[in-house]
C-alpha cells in the first residue's frame, strides 16, 4: 500500500472506502458534464417590479419582518409564477360576497401580520361549501386567533379555491447562509416536509440546466417518473429559474418559501408563500449582489446601439444559452476571418471553445455580443 501511495496510486483500507471515493469522482464528473450542457432560453422580464420593493419597505417601516401571505403571493405573480387565485376579505359580509364569485369548495385562512405559521392555532379551514359556512368560518378564525394570541391583530381572511387533486406537494425555498449567501432548496413539501427531509440544494443564479439538476436530486422526482404526471415536472424548471431571479433581484429577502407547490394533471400552482425581510438590506447596508456567491447575469450592461449603416443592434454580455447562436455565427464566417481569430481553420467550432466563450465568471471577464433580433452580429471580449 505504501508503494502504491508513493507512486500516486490511491490505496484504501477497505473496499467501501474505495467505492465511496469512486462515487464522489463519478458525481463530480457528472456535475461538470451537466454544468456545461446548453440550457434552454427561458423568457425573463429584465426590469425589477418597483412596487415589490416598496412593499418590503412599507412592511419594515410598519414594524413587520414577515410579509403576509397575500403580499408574498404578489411577489410570485409579478414574476409570472403560477399562483392560486387569492382574495382578501375584511368582514363576514365581504367574505360571503367574494365567495360567490370564487366558487365552492374553498379554503379560508386567517390573516394576521403577527402570526407566521397558521397551522399552530388552526388558522386554516378547509372545504367551505356555502355562504353560511363562509360567515361561520370567518368568525371561527377570528375567535381561534384571539384565543391563541390576544395581541395578534385579525385583519380578515384569505379566500382560495380548494384544490381537490394534489398528486404531489412540493417545497421551494431560499435562505441566506453566512458562508454561501443565498441558497435555494427544492423537494417534497406539505405538512410532512420536515419529516421526509427530501431536499436538494443549489446556489443562484439558476438556469434551465441547473434547475433540472436541482429537481433530479430529490427522491420525489424519481417517484414522479413512474406517474402519468411527470410532464408537469418539466414546468418546474421554469418556475425554479424565475424563483431564482426573485432571490437575485431582492437582497432585502432573508428567507422565502413556497409550501405547498402543488403538482397535478392541470399543471403546477403555488398555494402558500412566506417572505422574511432582511433589515440590513432594507436599510441599504449591503452592497449589490453581496448576498450571492456567484455573480448573476449583468443586465445593467444591456443597451441599444445604432451601427454606422443605420442598423440597430442590442449590445449585451454573452450567456450559456447563446452557445447555439455563437456556433451559427462562427459557421457564417469565412476562412480568412476565422484564421486570425483562432490561428487555424476548422469546419466545426469545437464544443470546448464554445463553452469557454459562453460560460463566464462575470466577476473576472466579460464577452459582449451585438445582436439583431436573434441574429448574432459580432463578439468582443473584455478581461
Amino acid at each position: 500500500r505504501k508503494i502504491l501511495r508513493r507512486n500516486g496510486i490511491p490505496a484504501f483500507n477497505a473496499p467501501d472506502e474505495a467505492a465511496t471515493t469512486f462515487m464522489y469522482m463519478l458525481s463530480y464528473t457528472q456535475n461538470l458534464e451537466l454544468l456545461y450542457q446548453t440550457p434552454e432560453e427561458i423568457p425573463m422580464e429584465l426590469s425589477i417590479p418597483i412596487f415589490l420593493r416598496e412593499t418590503l419597505r412599507k412592511a419594515f417601516s410598519d414594524g413587520r419582518h414577515v410579509l403576509d401571505q397575500h403580499e408574498a403571493l404578489q411577489f410570485l405573480q409579478a414574476y409570472a409564477l403560477p399562483v392560486v387565485k387569492t382574495i382578501v376579505a375584511k368582514s363576514p359580509s365581504e367574505a360571503k360576497s367574494l365567495a360567490s364569485k370564487l366558487g365552492h369548495p374553498m379554503v379560508m385562512k386567517a390573516l394576521s401580520p403577527q402570526i407566521i405559521h397558521k397551522s399552530r392555532f388552526g388558522g386554516v379551514i378547509l372545504d367551505v361549501r356555502s355562504p353560511d359556512e363562509v360567515e361561520t368560518a370567518f368568525n371561527e378564525l377570528a375567535e381561534r386567533l384571539k384565543k391563541f394570541d390576544e395581541r395578534a391583530e385579525f385583519q380578515g381572511v384569505i379566500l382560495q379555491p380548494m384544490i381537490l387533486k394534489k398528486n404531489y406537494e412540493l417545497l421551494l425555498g431560499s435562505k441566506k447562509d453566512p458562508q454561501f449567501g443565498a441558497v435555494i432548496a427544492f423537494g417534497a413539501g406539505g405538512t410532512s416536509a420536515e419529516l421526509t427531509q427530501d431536499l436538494s440544494v443549489g446556489l443562484p443564479p439558476l438556469n434551465q440546466v441547473l434547475a433540472r439538476r436541482l429537481i433530479e436530486g430529490t427522491r420525489i422526482y424519481k417517484i414522479a417518473q413512474e406517474s402519468p404526471f411527470r410532464s408537469s415536472f418539466q414546468l418546474l424548471e421554469e418556475i425554479l429559474v424565475k424563483f431564482s431571479q426573485i432571490v437575485i433581484d431582492f437582497p432585502e429577502i432573508r428567507e422565502m418559501e413556497i409550501n405547498p407547490l402543488i403538482v397535478n394533471e392541470n399543471g403546477v400552482v403555488a398555494v402558500d408563500a412566506r417572505i422574511v425581510i432582511d433589515p440590513n438590506a432594507v436599510l441599504g447596508e449591503t452592497k449589490p449582489y453581496e448576498h450571492l456567491v456567484i455573480s448573476p447575469y449583468p443586465k445593467k450592461y444591456i443597451t441599444r446601439f445604432t451601427l454606422k449603416n443605420g442598423v440597430e443592434v442590442t449590445l449585451r454580455p454573452i450567456k450559456p444559452e447563446d452557445e447555439n447562436l455563437l456556433r451559427k455565427f462562427y459557421c457564417s464566417l469565412s476562412e480568412e476571418t476565422i484564421r486570425p481569430r483562432f490561428f487555424q481553420v476548422f469546419r466545426e467550432v469545437p464544443r470546448e471553445t464554445l463553452i469557454r466563450h459562453c460560460h463566464l465568471d462575470y466577476n473576472r471577464e466579460m464577452a459582449i455580443i451585438a445582436e439583431r433580433g436573434r441574429e448574432k452580429v459580432k463578439e468582443g471580449s473584455l478581461a
